[in-house]
C-alpha cells in the first residue's frame, strides 16, 4: 500500500511538472520574446543598426526614425501574437517603387539578428522571429 501511495505521488508531481512544460509551451511568441517592452528596445537597437549600415542607410529618412521605429515595434509585436494593432502601411504600399535587392533584405534581416543578439534573445525566439521576416522577402524584394 505504500509502494502505491508513493507511486501515486510520484505520478501527479509528474503531471504537474508537465502541466508547468505545456503552460511554458504555450506561450506565444510575443510573451517570450519578454513583451512590447522588449520588443521595443529590440526593434530601436535594429533601426539604430540598420542606420549605420552604410550599404542601407540610405534607404531610410532620418527625419522619420521615430514613426519607423514606432511602427515596426508594432509590427513585430503583432506578428508575435502580440495585442498591438499596427498603424503603419502594407508592406504592399511601404515597398512600392523601392526596388529592395536581395543582398539589401539579407542585411536588414542581419542587422535584426544582430539586434536580438545583442538583448541575448534565445536562439528559439530568435529563430521564429527571423523566419517571420524571412516570409516577407517576396512582398519585399523588387518591390
Amino acid at each position: 500500500m505504500e509502494y502505491i501511495i508513493r507511486l501515486i505521488k510520484i505520478l501527479s508531481i509528474s503531471l504537474i511538472a508537465m502541466g508547468s512544460i505545456a503552460q511554458a509551451e504555450e506561450k506565444s511568441l510575443y510573451e517570450r520574446l519578454g513583451g512590447k517592452q522588449a520588443i521595443t528596445a529590440v526593434v530601436s537597437q535594429f533601426v539604430d543598426f540598420n542606420n549605420a549600415d552604410k550599404v542601407i542607410a540610405s534607404r531610410w529618412d532620418p527625419e522619420n526614425v521615430d514613426n519607423l521605429k514606432l511602427y515596426l515595434t508594432e509590427l513585430v509585436c503583432k506578428a508575435s501574437g502580440g495585442p498591438c494593432i499596427y498603424t503603419g502601411q502594407h508592406i504592399d504600399v511601404a515597398h512600392a517603387g523601392l526596388n529592395v535587392t536581395n543582398e539589401e533584405f539579407d542585411r536588414v534581416a542581419a542587422n535584426l539578428a544582430r539586434a536580438l543578439d545583442k538583448f541575448n534573445v534565445p536562439v528559439k525566439e530568435k529563430g521564429e522571429l527571423l523566419t517571420i521576416v524571412g516570409s516577407l522577402r517576396g512582398e519585399v524584394v523588387g518591390k
